[in-house]
């Protein structure tokens, strides 16, 4: 079985995921990432619900953070508000005390930092896909140019 350690995480992530209870990866952790820290950005990923996604694609983000970069370092959508709340606090919990800032961008609320930091090692967007009515005017990814540019 393979451990955490073995796929190459730092000891701040091992501490992180160790005050978690997490003792192994999932397969589709040990899978992607290897790949990801290593710096491949072209990885897909599929499997079943509850089986670590988010930290297979958050723990190589956690570890590739630079807490004195001041711009976003990763941008991470998700298709809907509630999943997009699920992956940031999964992240925050993962991140142990690495001190970057995180933001959460949903249409219908206003945005929320971990930090008031303008060092956001990640951020997260809600892209929400409108079944019914007229599309929204104010979708918060046309805000996404002018945040990246500030960062």
């Amino acid at each position: 079985m393979t451990t955490f350690k073995e796929l190459g995480l730092s000891e701040e992530t091992l501490a992180a995921l160790e005050s978690k209870g997490f003792t192994a990866p999932t397969p589709i952790q040990e899978r992607t990432i290897p790949l990801l820290l290593t710096g491949e950005t072209d990885v897909v990923g599929q499997a079943q619900t509850g089986t670590g996604k988010t930290a297979a694609f958050g723990l190589p983000i956690i570890d590739a953070a630079d807490e004195q970069a001041r711009h976003v370092q990763a941008l991470i959508l998700a298709p809907t508000r509630e999943l997009a709340i699920q992956v940031a606090d999964e992240l925050n919990s993962l991140r142990g005390k690495n001190g970057f800032a995180s933001c959460l961008f949903t249409a219908d609320r206003p945005s929320t930092c971990s930090s008031r930091r303008s060092n956001a090692a990640w951020t997260l967007w809600s892209v929400p896909r409108s079944h019914h009515g007229p599309p929204q005017t104010r979708h918060p990814a046309a805000r996404l140019p002018r945040l990246l540019r500030s960062r």
